[in-house]
């Protein structure tokens, strides 16, 4: 269908949106361009004979003009004088989009607020879902390209993993920041969400994999060196017990695969902090039932923000952790650990045979019939994501519409606005596709709508990687 939106594909990877526009001037005039940074990564992965990330060759873009006369005389124009780039075709096309809104910022960026200070030539770096090792060369390798890049520091936080990364000049982050937050560095893992950093300087003692001065080569060399991250080093089957690795990290090379946790000691049961107080027990079901089967959940009486999250095993629990941690739920940043507990207990009523009132009103147990990893689905766990705006429906009345679901979201927190592609899967089943504004409200609407009841059937909701294009 003919829209003023256009889709580009096989842009070169490190194009920006001035670029775009500067090469596709002659073609008509353009409004409004947002490059597709979170179908976009840095690298496709690593070289398996030289350990050297792989840049990505491609990424893909959506070009609005005034008109959806305009956007037809554009292709009209580009296909008589098409445009190649170092040897390989530009194709364009009309997009399912009919306009740009702000919705379509990388990862809900948007919507997120700036804080974190006035611009300063260090950055503040949260990497979302760190899959692979995180090292000081593989950062410089990442933000050197927008500036020199002087020194570089990567610690863990109960946020996730962050680094802070020290520009030669105030411009040059700026820049470095405008181009890289949103992205990934991997496809689908290490994703890069990019503030500025209060500090003046950055003290740098030693060069390593966690700390480094590029301008001090002179600096000693850490000892016991070893690269952040927050996964582990088992193969993904083991670690898992049969949990895929989301994004493709289960098919780098021997090596490759995250170091352990450090300090975190593996338990089935999560602790999980920051949480808004309107936050229940069915709602934590929801979201981290997408990567295991959950037992229990609690709620902390003396502390409203604290829950516990109880995995069927250890490994459910680490694939939530592992792609929850920094990702945000009602506006708030997840602060997901492992409990010092391997269960949570249940405290009797005084005649034994119940929950003591106060544990029934704040915990809730879950049993095989609502867990989404049972039956014939036991082991169907390749399509496991970290949040993304896009989420999957199944489970769907074979009559469902698209505004009829429109109008079930929109019932719930976030869920206004969204857009829905209905389709039926290789054995017929009707299902959806669901974009929202953001991340966040994708996360927010999973949690209120997964099981929801919409005519006939509970709608199953998870997070997709795919694409409403």
């Amino acid at each position: 269908m003919a829209s003023k939106v256009l889709y580009i594909e096989q842009l070169p990877s490190n194009w920006t949106e001035d670029k775009v526009r500067s090469a596709f001037a002659p073609f008509g005039d353009i409004r409004k361009i947002v490059l597709l940074r979170k179908r976009n990564a840095i690298y496709a992965g690593y070289n398996p004979s030289t350990l050297e990330p792989i840049r990505t060759n491609t990424i893909q873009a959506l070009v609005e003009v005034d008109e959806v006369t305009a956007a037809a005389q554009f292709l009209e124009r580009f296909e008589a004088a098409p445009l190649c780039l170092d040897g390989r075709p530009i194709a364009v096309s009309y997009s399912k989009n009919q306009e740009l809104r702000e919705r379509h910022a990388v990862g809900g960026a948007a919507s997120r607020p700036v804080g974190h200070g006035e611009n300063n030539r260090i950055l503040l770096v949260t990497v979302q879902n760190p899959t692979y090792p995180i090292t000081t060369d593989l950062i410089h390798s990442v933000f050197h390209t927008y500036g020199a890049v002087e020194k570089v520091v990567i610690f863990v936080k109960p946020v996730g993993l962050q680094c802070l990364v020290q520009f030669a000049s105030v411009e040059e982050a700026v820049g470095a920041k405008h181009a890289l937050n949103g992205l990934s560095i991997f496809p689908d893992c290490c994703g890069l969400v990019i503030h500025f950093s209060n500090l003046p300087e950055l003290i740098v003692k030693e060069n390593g994999m966690r700390t480094k001065d590029f301008v001090n080569p002179s600096l000693p060399m850490s000892i016991n060196d070893s690269p952040v991250n927050l996964g582990s080093e088992l193969s993904p089957s083991a670690l898992y017990g049969g949990y895929a690795v989301a994004g493709g990290a289960a098919t780098g090379t021997p090596g490759l695969m995250p170091p352990p946790m450090g300090r975190d000691v593996l338990s089935p049961v999560l602790l999980v902090c920051n949480l808004r107080e309107s936050v229940t027990c069915d709602h934590l079901f929801n979201l981290f039932s997408c990567y295991g089967n959950v037992a229990r959940v609690k709620k902390l009486a003396g502390k409203t923000d604290h829950a516990l999250v109880q995995f069927a095993n250890q490994m459910a629990a680490q694939s939530a952790l592992l792609h929850l941690r920094g990702f945000t739920l009602l506006g708030r940043s997840l602060e997901i650990s492992y409990s010092k507990h391997s269960y949570i207990a249940i405290r009797p009523a005084a005649d034994g045979s119940h929950p003591a009132d106060a544990d029934a009103q704040l915990m809730k147990e879950y049993g095989h019939g609502v867990n989404r990893f049972t039956g014939k689905y036991a082991n169907g766990t390749k399509h496991i994501y970290s949040p993304t705006r896009i989420l999957h429906a199944s489970n769907l009345d074979d009559a469902a519409t698209e505004e009829q679901l429109e109008a079930h979201f929109a019932s719930f927190p976030s869920g206004e606005h969204c857009k829905v592609k209905l389709f039926t899967n290789t054995n017929g089943h009707r299902q959806a596709l669901v974009e929202f504004a953001s991340i966040d409200a994708a996360t927010t609407v999973l949690t209120h709508a997964h099981n929801s009841q919409l005519g006939a059937r509970r709608l199953k909701l998870a997070f997709s990687k795919k694409n409403l294009h």
